[in-house]
């Protein structure tokens, strides 16, 4: 019923159960902390992750959710016994009512708690940047001084996604910068090519100065319609019961991967020829 209303009246802004799942993680680790703080306040403190980093593989982090671990096999323990009594009829004067809340809410608890240990499972990370769909006037400019004006599919602080049709003005050229025009702000970039296919180009930003960046950051989030078509998220309960059931399904059996033709990236030069083949 508490994650009904909770889902009701706060649905817009807190999905159903990662209260309980964010609490739990963080209990333990908190405890220390919070007993020293009560003796000293200088003794209280905790390192904070480094940030910017990306994972080049996955692993579990059984150390940081070792407390869960524990937690969780007492409460297998507890619900497994809890069973059995039921079963043999030893409910030593208990109404069997009782026992049956209790073991709800154990499995309850088992549910949060396995999930909460699922978030220690570190998946290899591949983007840096989250891409943001986006039409944007851009032009992009070649190295023989000739321009192609198109607009964006996506863009990130890493690089943009562009619709090009015509693949012949790409013929052995190759795009040195390229110029962003959005409302007042105008911003030319350097970059270099990752790929072409399926008339999709995708460039990279080469590192730039802060002021550069400064003013990339304003053309992706300081658009006056940048958040305009931002859909309101309303929470499904079962919708997430089930996301987190997913999670903790994986914990034990492995997520099933896509496997996915490999993608052969092109060179810095962007020559139609050696992509498709043609002259």
């Amino acid at each position: 019923m508490s994650v009904y209303v909770n889902s009701r009246n706060i649905g817009k802004y807190r999905y159903s159960f990662w209260g309980e799942i964010y609490e739990t993680v963080m209990a333990f680790s908190l405890v220390l902390p919070t007993l020293l703080s009560l003796v000293s306040p200088k003794l209280g403190k905790f390192n904070v992750t480094d940030k910017g980093d990306l994972l080049d593989k996955s692993y579990m982090d059984y150390l940081t959710v070792r407390p869960l671990i524990i937690t969780a096999l007492l409460l297998v323990m507890g619900i497994s016994w809890v069973i059995i009594r039921y079963l043999l009829n030893d409910f030593q004067g208990i109404d069997p009512l009782v026992i049956v809340l209790n073991l709800v809410w154990a499995t309850y608890s088992l549910f949060i708690v396995l999930a909460s240990i699922a978030v220690g499972k570190e998946t290899r990370q591949i983007r840096k940047n989250t891409r943001i769909k986006a039409s944007l006037p851009i032009t992009l400019h070649f190295d023989d001084g000739a321009e192609l004006q198109t607009t964006t599919e996506d863009i990130s602080m890493g690089g943009v996604r562009i619709a090009i049709n015509k693949i012949a003005e790409l013929r052995q050229r190759t795009v040195n910068s390229i110029t962003l025009m959005v409302q007042r702000d105008v911003v030319t970039l350097p970059v270099e090519m990752v790929s072409l296919e399926n008339s999709q180009l995708r460039l990279a930003f080469l590192p730039m100065d802060l002021n550069l960046r400064r003013k990339l950051v304003r053309v992706i989030f300081g658009r006056a319609d940048a958040w305009v078509h931002q859909t309101q998220y309303q929470d499904k309960p079962l919708k997430e019961l089930g996301a987190i059931t997913g999670c903790i399904f994986e914990l034990f059996f492995g997520r099933r991967q896509k496997v996915k033709a490999p993608v052969k990236r092109a060179k810095t030069s962007l020559s139609v020829q050696s992509i498709n083949g043609d002259d």
